[in-house]
């Protein structure tokens, strides 16, 4: 069981403020600020957020992938926020996915996270969007996909259901399109996050995983009507969700993130300590459950 970390659990120190309820650290990060954090927590993983990136040259990539191997850290990309493809709608997100695509050899790694919409597109009916997302990958991404070697691990975010990403890949029917498992995500969307984890788990290559508490009171901000809160203080089983994983023999990083946390869980460094904690706990369990089955 390997453990990473979603740089955007630390958005705001790259300028992601959701203001006025969480406010600016005054201070700003850069991708090598991010690897060192990781480094420091003896992580095996980071899911780097392209939205944080200076730009795409490939001097600056390349400086980015020896910062990582240097800290001994596996590596994937998450590219998309805030909404992706927008529904299969937008030819300039598509070219964007598209220069992605060709520059991810520098950074070591053949594993993007994408998305094809958001909460700000899921009001739309879905069975079109899923139709105009399946045929625009499959006419414009797959074979671009291939000849670079990369895994498009697709994201249920905040929008679509697990059986309607289940549905997504298997229209596309491509080894070149998997899956991004977010745990929170899930939930939000009205899944049971360990049923999805499971039906969704011969297929995911990457995880998200959040724990999500109850809602704030009163809260005006829609990010508080499921806020993160560290792990075991919420809804979510990922203990149960990484053993899905491990028993499907998935090569899969879990990268816990935090993008809305609970107004008692604002410091980001307290809480990503405490999700290591956990995950630590769990993958020590694992290999407990492992000796005990092998004795």
């Amino acid at each position: 069981m390997k453990i990473g970390i979603v740089s955007y659990t630390y958005h705001r120190f790259f300028g992601d403020v959701y203001e006025p309820v969480q406010t600016d650290p005054g201070v700003r990060w850069t991708m090598f600020d991010m690897v060192r954090k990781a480094a420091e927590l003896g992580l095996d993983g980071i899911l780097l957020d392209t939205g944080f990136y200076p730009s795409l040259d490939r001097a600056f990539l390349k400086e980015l992938a020896r910062a990582m191997d240097d800290a001994k850290l596996e590596r994937a990309v998450s590219w998309g926020n805030p909404s992706g493809l927008n529904t299969g709608k937008s030819p300039e997100a598509l070219q964007d996915l598209l220069k992605h695509i060709e520059v991810m050899e520098l950074l070591g790694t053949n594993i993007l996270r994408i998305v094809g919409g958001s909460k700000r597109t899921a009001h739309e009916p879905h069975g079109p969007a899923l139709e105009r997302i399946a045929n625009m990958i499959t006419e414009h991404c797959i074979r671009p996909a291939e000849r670079a070697g990369v895994v498009l691990a697709y994201e249920n975010h905040w929008d679509y259901t697990a059986d309607e990403v289940l549905g997504l890949i298997r229209k596309v029917d491509s080894p070149w399109l998997k899956v991004t498992f977010d745990s929170g995500n899930a939930l939000r969307v009205g899944d049971d996050p360990v049923e999805a984890a499971r039906k969704l788990a011969p297929y995911i290559v990457c995880t998200n995983l959040k724990d999500i508490g109850e809602p704030t009171p009163g809260a005006t901000d829609w990010r508080a009507e499921f806020p993160c809160v560290p792990f075991g203080r919420g809804r979510i089983d990922n203990a149960a969700i990484c053993r899905i994983m491990e028993e499907a023999n998935s090569p899969a990083l879990h990268a816990l993130e935090m993008d809305r946390p609970r107004e008692d869980c604002l410091d980001e460094d307290a809480y990503v300590l405490e999700c290591v904690g956990y995950l630590r706990g769990v993958r020590d369990a694992l290999k407990g459950s492992v000796k005990a089955a092998a004795a």
